[in-house]
Formats: structure tokens, sequence, C-alpha cells
């Protein structure tokens, strides 16, 4: 499934003004929901994204001339309860930023 990359601030409206997050607000507060540098977002497409069962698969990208050549740029994280309209709701789905992680994952592989 293609998905784009939704900004930073476009993630954090979404999941702000989603009702499932408002219900989740306590009364009478200002809830925000933050994505760190460390996340990125994709999705946002109606009927299309992760689903319940998705965690830990890959949100790859197409980088450079050759467009047959992908890289892996996310790991799933999380999407809007099922309830609230998840799987492909059209609202973005959350990814741990694998790059934010490569000095770790260099540092555990060559140990």
């Amino acid at each position: 499934v293609k998905v784009p990359v939704v900004s930073k601030g476009d993630c954090e409206f979404f999941y702000t003004e989603s009702e499932y997050y408002r219900n989740q607000c306590p009364r009478g507060a200002t809830c925000r929901h933050v994505i760190s540098d460390k996340q990125i977002c994709a999705g946002e497409i109606q009927g299309e994204g992760m689903c319940h069962g998705d965690s830990g698969g890959p949100l790859m990208m197409s980088v450079g001339l050759n467009p047959t050549t992908y890289f892996v740029v996310g790991v799933t994280s999380y999407v809007v309860s099922k309830d609230a309209g998840g799987c492909g709701s059209g609202v973005p789905d959350v990814y741990t930023r694998v790059s934010e992680y490569i000095p770790w994952i260099l540092d555990t592989i060559f140990y």
C-alpha cells in the first residue's frame, strides 16, 4: 500500500482533533497529542494504512535514483483505536523513525 508521509504538525493536529483523543482528555482540559522527533507519520488515506496486528512492520521509501531500491525508514508503532475508526480511518499512522536509532543499531550489530 502506498501512503504519504505526513508532517509532524499535521499529524499532531489529526490526533489532537480526533474524536477518540478528545474523549480521552479530562473534562475541561486542553489536551494535545505530541509526535516526537523519534517518530514519523504516514497515511491519512481513507481505507489504507496499518491495522491492529501490524506492529513492527516496515514503512519503506524509495530513495535516490533507483526507484526499485527501498529503505526501511519507520517501524509500525500505533494507529487510532479501531473503535475510533482505525485501520485506514484517514488518521495518520505513527511509526518509530529508524534514522534516530542508527547509532544504537550499529552498536548492537557490531558489538
